[in-house]
């Protein structure tokens, strides 16, 4: 994998940022990770704009994993850990501490190829009420086949959206302990 830097990147727009490495890779086995919780407010530590030793609580975030050698690799622009870091190493050090309830995580797990095809937003997320923006948006297009945006549906786990939910538990179970489910 080429280094972080050698990618699209545009700081709070992570759903954007992973689509554009999934599109750059073009990976059959690369899978997206949504994570987020029915509070929309999940700890994460090891963040960029995290205070060092403290969390950062997203209302969701998003990484991409991608299988090597019989494990698999996240690769998280946000994180302040190795681009390509084991899932195992990324679990323990991004959701590691203890936290409230309210603030523990869940993940969608999707195939690559599914988020690059059924994934659309128009980033209204990030404008206020006035049409403002809260954050600059991308230099690239907005990711759309047109008809609208279904960034929500992807965040709430409780959805049918595609792709599997799993508890911080079940993911270290059944992908971080050096064994590539698929």
């Amino acid at each position: 994998m080429q280094p972080k830097s050698e990618f699209l990147y545009a700081a709070y727009f992570c759903e954007e940022n992973i689509w554009q490495l999934a599109n750059a890779m073009q990976s059959s086995s690369a899978k997206i990770v949504f994570i987020s919780n029915q509070e929309r407010q999940c700890a994460l530590w090891n963040q960029r704009l995290a205070s060092p030793g403290k969390s950062v609580v997203w209302d969701y975030h998003v990484v991409l994993l991608e299988e090597n050698q019989g494990s698999w690799l996240v690769y998280d622009f946000d994180s302040v850990l190795a681009w390509g870091v084991s899932l195992q190493q990324y679990l323990i050090h991004t959701f590691g501490q203890s936290v409230d309830a309210i603030f523990q995580p869940q993940f969608r797990m999707l195939a690559a190829t599914e988020f690059l095809t059924n994934f659309q937003s128009d980033r209204r997320h990030m404008r206020d009420r006035n049409g403002r923006w809260l954050k600059p948006p991308p230099d690239w297009p907005v990711i759309s086949n047109g008809s609208g945006h279904n960034l929500d549906q992807f965040i709430d786990m409780e959805d049918a959206a595609p792709g599997e939910v799993y508890d911080l538990m079940q993911i270290t179970e059944q992908f971080a302990q050096n064994n590539v489910a698929t």
